[in-house]
């Protein structure tokens, strides 16, 4: 856990958010409608939530599934 903490706090941009109720439930739904996994359901469900701009992540699935918020994918700048 020690070695996770310091590595995360090599992102001076990065916030660890907590899952309360109204992410859990948001991503019940877009479990629910896209067929998600759990993780990238609290992901997409944490940004819709939060309001954030975008999500980032290497995930075509996902990108493909999850319209709701745009998915910048890593590959394409790569």
């Amino acid at each position: 856990l020690d070695e996770i903490s310091l590595f995360l706090d090599g992102f001076p941009n990065l916030r660890v958010l907590p899952v309360g109720g109204e992410v859990a439930a948001e991503a019940a739904r877009i479990r629910a409608v896209t067929g998600l996994g759990v993780a990238d359901s609290i992901i997409a469900a944490t940004a819709v939530v939060e309001g954030f701009d975008c999500i980032v992540g290497n995930d075509r699935e996902c990108a493909k599934r999850f319209a709701d918020t745009p998915y910048l994918l890593l590959d394409d700048f790569a």
